[in-house]
């Protein structure tokens, strides 16, 4: 197994400062480790980008149907998508790596699509005659005799049926890399509120969330949706051009985007998705993977491939596909791992002052996530007859761990810029007020932001005198002078 070892910034807390720590492929389940290990033993990139991609995979093939709760709790249910973003420097094995172990999905998707146009599509038109015929016939009656009730609820029933068999003419469609997010929602309709976003190369699909089409400003509101399974509502031309809402009761998504350095900064350092709260819902792995060299290359064991193309097919046809909705129940072990874990996190997250309260604040719904695709990972198409174990949930927070490397880092990119902020708006006040300036003159300036209150300002001017960058002047009410001037 190739070892990665290319150069790197420092992260917070490595003992090592030049090098990430690898992927912790050891806490995925067996079948989808193996092929993650076959997948870097064959493209000799790396095995931390074959790794995170493979964490992924599992979670894709059951958020459609599967949430998890407690029986306890039954009001805390959680779905089990999961976005994730793989970065990648082009030459790191991406295509690769995408290719193989999101190629089952696909391949999935495609069989669908065959048996929809050899078996379904047929048998819809053909209902689709006989209803315009019916339509025909009775409209022609109507003219004659239009005080006969009956024939126009007839016309309307067969016009509604019409537009539920025209509505069902869409080809199944699981996987999605390239639309924009105003065209997700219809999406979404035809394909039973449920998608999977998926590309190896995402760099078009991350332009249209930043803003393509929307003045440059982000427009997730969908997406948001997707990861919370949430319903969904808009308004659309249905028969005769009418306008008709449209409501689609529940969303399923999940995320595993590919791309590379200078659009994962751009996704990690806007202002839109950090407000939003998307930013906070992703889990980025920044990889080290670095070029191959074919020589070393090994083949991927058929009995590997085999064993988790399976996998793959069998969670899609038990979970992705089923229509209804299906629990993935928490042992009272696990309930309990994951209350400490929460509790632990609430403490992490300090007292907000620190944009990693936002991250924070996720992460015990997230390890839930994960636990859900390990279970599946473990359990194959039986996983709802069993209970989520504690060993499960400490796997997950291990994971989470990870994946916790990478968000701190752009917390903490959040902070700095927040902090240089706030220091250009005290330098001005300072210029402004040589002698002093005051709360009031403070939140005026919006040192905290726009929408933020007076609490926000002051607990930011308290914490600047702590740091020495304010000192308090006066004997009165209390006025700010800049000490670093």
């Amino acid at each position: 197994m190739p070892e990665d070892n290319e150069q790197q910034p420092a992260l917070p807390g490595q003992a090592n400062p030049t090098a990430r720590p690898p992927f912790p492929v050891h806490l995925l389940s067996p079948r989808v480790r193996a092929m993650a290990e076959a997948v870097a033993a064959l493209t000799t990139t790396g095995s931390n980008l074959p790794a995170a991609v493979a964490a992924s995979i599992m979670n894709a093939c059951i958020c459609g149907s599967v949430r998890v709760m407690h029986r306890s709790h039954p009001e805390l249910v959680t779905p089990t998508g999961t976005f994730h973003i793989t970065v990648g420097v082009s030459g790191s094995g991406k295509s690769m790596a995408g290719k193989l172990l999101m190629g089952p999905i696909y391949e999935y998707e495609r069989r669908a699509k065959e048996r929809f146009k050899k078996e379904v599509r047929p048998r819809l038109e053909a209902k689709r005659v006989e209803v315009d015929a019916e339509i025909k016939y009775l409209s022609n009656e109507a003219s004659k005799n239009p005080e006969d009730k009956s024939r126009s609820d007839r016309l309307t029933v067969l016009f509604e049926r019409k537009q539920a068999i025209e509505d069902a003419l869409h080809s199944p469609q699981y996987v999605v890399e390239d639309i924009t997010v105003q065209a997700l929602s219809r999406l979404l309709f035809h394909s039973d509120g449920r998608i999977l976003l998926m590309s190896t190369d995402a760099r078009e699909f991350i332009a249209n969330l930043l803003g393509r089409y929307n003045n440059g400003n982000p427009d997730d509101s969908a997406i948001l949706k997707g990861f919370s399974a949430e319903p969904i509502k808009f308004i659309r031309k249905g028969a005769n051009g009418q306008l008709e809402t449209i409501d689609i009761p529940r969303t399923a998504m999940s995320m595993q985007l590919l791309v590379q350095p200078d659009k994962a900064t751009e996704m990690a350092e806007c202002k839109g998705l950090q407000e939003s709260g998307l930013l906070q819902r992703m889990l980025f792995v920044w990889t080290d993977n670095r070029p191959g060299r074919s020589l070393l290359s090994k083949s991927i064991p058929p009995e590997v491939k085999e064993a988790y193309e399976s996998l793959v097919y069998e969670l899609m046809d038990a979970y992705y596909v089923f229509p209804g909705e299906i629990i993935f129940y928490l042992s009272d072990e696990a309930w309990q791992e994951l209350q400490a874990y929460r509790d632990k996190t609430e403490l992490a997250a300090g007292d907000g002052a620190h944009p990693s309260w936002t991250f924070h604040a996720r992460d015990a719904e997230m390890v839930t996530r994960l636990a859900a695709g390990m279970h599946a990972g473990d359990h194959g198409s039986a996983a709802h007859k069993s209970e989520i174990s504690a060993d499960t949930i400490r796997r997950a927070i291990a994971l989470m761990d990870y994946y916790n490397i990478f968000r701190m880092m752009i917390a903490d990119g959040m902070a700095d810029r927040q902090d240089d902020k706030v220091m250009t708006k005290l330098r001005d006040l300072a210029t402004s007020y040589p002698d002093g300036f005051s709360p009031r003159e403070a939140q005026r300036k919006r040192i905290a932001g726009m929408h933020k209150d007076a609490e926000a300002v002051q607990a930011i001017l308290d914490l600047k005198v702590k740091n020495g960058v304010l000192q308090l002047v006066g004997d009165g009410p209390p006025r700010y002078k800049f000490s670093l001037r």
